[in-house]
């Protein structure tokens, strides 16, 4: 299973290096890969892949519905914070300050990802 979403096209060829680094901090967080830029076609990704087995996957196996409502959760918490940058309303280290800012998102994160990897066990 692949799963690529374009979010959106970066509106400054001139922010790369900015938006590098707050995919950087984003990502480096996060116990799924992972968010990326295309920068021959200038867009911001997330793209997830996973191995299935040979007799196909029900797209209702718990563990398919709660990948993609991680994966929901990550793009709600931090693309706001991406794009941002991307657009030049705030610089990566700004954006990573708001990140910082708000420490309980990441406890919220690190306890669900821990029951997520509960329930597979």
């Amino acid at each position: 299973m692949v799963a690529v979403g374009m979010l959106r096209k970066a509106a400054d060829r001139g922010r790369t290096e900015e938006v590098r680094k707050i995919l950087l901090h984003v990502n480096i967080n996060l116990p799924l890969p992972a968010f990326g830029l295309n920068e021959a076609d200038n867009f911001i990704y997330y793209k997830y892949v996973s191995v299935i087995p040979n007799n196909g996957l029900d797209p209702y196996m718990p563990q398919v519905v709660e990948t993609v409502w991680l994966i929901d959760y990550f793009i709600e918490l931090f693309f706001g914070l991406i794009e941002a940058v991307a657009q030049g309303v705030f610089t990566a280290e700004q954006a990573i300050a708001q990140i910082q800012c708000q420490p309980c998102d990441f406890l919220q994160l690190r306890k669900l990802c821990g029951r997520l990897q509960q329930q597979r066990h």
